[in-house]
């Protein structure tokens, strides 16, 4: 604590601030009153007290610096009279001090768990072994469901701790024949629930039957990378992350599929994709969004839209903390409506259902014009 105080003060901070990183009950509040504290002319240091005799948190002013060599001299740390023993020194020192309000206890034992688990509202058992449910809508792709499983199970590091819940919209093909004939041979379980047709309500159906801790919705025609569940933990546990996504990549069907250019235009929309994740933290569903069952709940689900609902979902999101992009390989999303249709073509709708979006155009709008008959403003791609 030495060295980072007098680090700290050295590279120009007037106050320091150090907390110990087992105490779940910190919070801003905390914080925010050790600052108060540290900025008033009458204090020189500030202590947290911890229920099992040591502090949890330790202030210092700039002009407590001269006083850092024998400010920790003589406490017998691990002891419960760490923070009266601290208390005696900055007495005989002079130091000016006071003790924050809040009184929190640490995770030193198994017994102490419990705290942990009340204070972040995570059981021990999410922590150790976290089940994950991939969510999946679809809506007439029996062509596509069996290959889309067997890409989950193969990716999948811990199969154990899996369940695929496909959301279906109504489809008028073998679709869901499809689906149970696989949920009664799959290594996981695979389940089919039936839904109002809409990406929003066919998403937020599936999470409402989902009994995973964490949730991950993936478009029928998007490969996840090798491992996608660890990968995808590592990235939520990172401070700040209310949710994560993959790197955006493209996947073509073979060589010959598109032209020379329509394959660099391409190529260029994923480089961009990528720095706009990067910059703004700014994800779309085809990245594949992961997230906690109780950050879910928190910005209650997915707008119930029928389209645009990847790009409202994130919106809603970046109110709440940051959107990580997961470290490694990316998620592979089909280019076939780009090599059937034209890069240019693909990249022009989607910029101009957003901005119609952004202008104030109703997603039951955008979806009649999406999804509409050959009069319509734009129709259907597939």
């Amino acid at each position: 604590m030495k060295n980072a105080f007098h680090g700290c003060f050295r590279s120009g901070e007037e106050r320091v601030v150090i907390v110990g990183s087992d105490i779940p009950g910190i919070d801003q509040d905390v914080v925010s009153e050790a600052l108060e504290k540290l900025n008033s002319t009458d204090c020189q240091m500030v202590l947290g007290k911890a229920l099992d005799g040591g502090y949890y948190l330790i202030g210092l002013s700039k002009e407590a610096e001269k006083h850092l060599d024998l400010l920790f001299h003589g406490v017998e740390w691990g002891t419960d009279r760490v923070f009266q023993q601290q208390q005696t020194i900055c007495n005989r020192l002079n130091v000016k001090m006071k003790i924050l309000s809040h009184v929190l206890q640490d995770v030193d034992t198994p017994e102490d768990i419990s705290v942990f688990e009340k204070e972040i509202g995570i059981p021990q058992r999410v922590l150790i072994s976290p089940k994950l449910s991939v969510i999946v809508p679809v809506l007439n792709e029996a062509g596509q469901v069996e290959e889309c499983v067997k890409d989950i199970i193969q990716k999948m590091g811990d199969k154990h701790q899996l369940e695929i819940i496909f959301s279906d919209g109504g489809s008028m093909d073998e679709t869901v024949e499809k689906l149970n004939d696989i949920s009664e041979t799959s290594s996981v379980p695979v389940r089919v629930i039936h839904s109002e047709k809409g990406r929003g309500m066919q998403l937020n159906a599936g999470a409402a039957h989902a009994t995973g801790d964490y949730y991950l919705f993936l478009h029928v025609d998007t490969k996840l990378p090798q491992n996608f569940d660890d990968t995808s933990l590592k990235c939520l546990d990172i401070p700040g992350n209310i949710a994560g996504a993959f790197k955006f990549g493209l996947l073509y069907s073979d060589k010959g599929a598109c032209s020379w250019f329509s394959r660099q235009v391409l190529e260029w929309l994923i480089w961009l994709v990528r720095w706009r994740c990067r910059l703004f933290e700014f994800p779309y569903g085809d990245q594949t969004l992961f997230i906690s069952r109780q950050n879910f709940e928190k910005v209650k689900g997915y707008p119930n839209y029928p389209l645009m609902e990847d790009y409202a979902m994130v919106e809603k999101l970046r109110k709440c903390g940051h959107i990580g992009i997961a470290h490694g390989d990316p998620s592979l999303t089909s280019a076939r409506r780009a090599e059937k249709h034209g890069a240019l073509k693909i990249i022009g709708i989607n910029a101009c259902f957003i901005l119609a979006y952004k202008c104030g155009v109703h997603p039951e709008t955008l979806a009649r014009w999406y999804y509409g008959n050959q009069q319509t403003v734009a129709k259907k791609i597939t």
